[in-house]
């Protein structure tokens, strides 16, 4: 590998450089799941090695490198205090927004963080993200799922767009986005204006 060209001393001393500025990006964004691979790579010194640098930390399980973010194996991505609070705020108004979801905008009435935790409660499975900026707590989207999926079956083919805005009382300004991400989840797949039931209804 290229680093093999390399003193052991350069090496280590960029292992070294590379472990130090995915420590401080934990620490400056302690609710990202890693540092971007480009970042560190930029970092790293000489730049020639920075891939078989980071592939010898992953080797020595010190890097957990999960496709373009690593992070040191020993980090957890977790709420400090006063977002524990944000976020508790940020589930209840998604709770109440029910099947309408809220976007960024509407969510940063709650905390000025609520991009970041938001994405934080997608992380951990208790968010969904729908389109570029609009949350959803799971349950509720869970629930609009499954009415969408059972006017499909009732029909028993295609059901139109005016019979899913009735089954879920949403305007197509809600529901479009959310038959489109259930689209690219194999739920359902669109025919003509409509939608039938995808591969993985289930």
């Amino acid at each position: 590998i290229q680093s093999q060209l390399y003193a052991g001393a350069v090496v280590n001393a960029a292992k070294e450089r590379a472990h130090s500025e995915v420590d401080a990006y934990h620490q400056s964004h302690p609710l990202k799941p890693g540092m971007p691979r480009g970042l560190l790579r930029a970092a790293i010194r000489p730049p020639a090695i920075a891939d078989a640098v980071q592939g010898m930390l992953r080797d020595e399980a010190t890097f957990v490198i999960e496709g373009e973010t690593v992070r040191l194996a020993s980090f957890e991505s977790k709420l400090s205090d006063e977002q524990g609070a944000e976020a508790d705020a940020l589930r209840s108004a998604l709770r109440e927004a029910g099947n309408q979801g809220r976007t960024v905008t509407e969510l940063e009435s709650v905390g000025q963080g609520a991009r970041e935790i938001a994405e934080f409660l997608v992380r951990v499975g208790e968010a969904k993200r729908i389109g570029a900026d609009r949350y959803y707590d799971t349950s509720e989207f869970e629930r609009l799922k499954n009415d969408i999926v059972s006017e499909i079956a009732r029909v028993g083919g295609v059901a139109t767009p005016a019979q899913l805005r009735e089954k879920t009382g949403l305007s197509r300004k809600f529901l479009i986005p959310a038959l489109e991400w259930l689209d690219g989840e194999g739920v359902t797949a669109r025919e003509g204006d409509g939608r039938r039931l995808g591969p993985n209804q289930g």
